[in-house]
């Protein structure tokens, strides 16, 4: 997607965003829980995610080569188009990340790797209050 040269700033850019997600979360959810009610955690995430989402369809370009060229073929009338079905493609799409988990050792791996991360930096979180509390 980018080229070798220019890979380390967006690489950089979602590691920090998916690491900063377990710092910005409790300083901007203590607050709001304080001076609002509980369920406003939740509305503020689900009006932060909404936004994300409907600027990502919004603004990101298509990517991947087969929807390309399948568009194109759309456009110039040389292609038909293929009939489509909901069913298929949601079996489809809750199937396949399960299959690569179990088959592809390399997938496997690194979920255990990250579970194992996100766990330690979870614990860490949550060990904040026990440690300053005094008890």
């Amino acid at each position: 997607m980018w080229p070798s040269s220019q890979r380390s700033v967006p690489f950089s850019l979602f590691t920090a965003a998916s690491h900063l997600a377990f710092v910005i979360g409790p300083i901007l959810g203590g607050p709001i829980t304080e001076y609002a009610s509980w369920q406003w955690d939740y509305w503020t995430t689900m009006i932060l995610r909404g936004s994300v989402y409907i600027s990502a369809i919004l603004f990101l370009p298509e990517t991947y080569a087969p929807q390309l060229i399948h568009r194109k073929k759309v456009k110039e009338g040389g292609g038909l188009r293929e009939s489509f079905s909901w069913k298929k493609r949601y079996r489809e799409n809750l199937v396949r990340p399960w299959t690569m988990l179990f088959t592809e050792s390399i997938v496997w791996a690194l979920s255990i790797y990250m579970a194992f991360l996100y766990g330690i930096m979870t614990l860490n979180l949550v060990a904040y209050p026990i440690i300053y509390s005094g008890q």
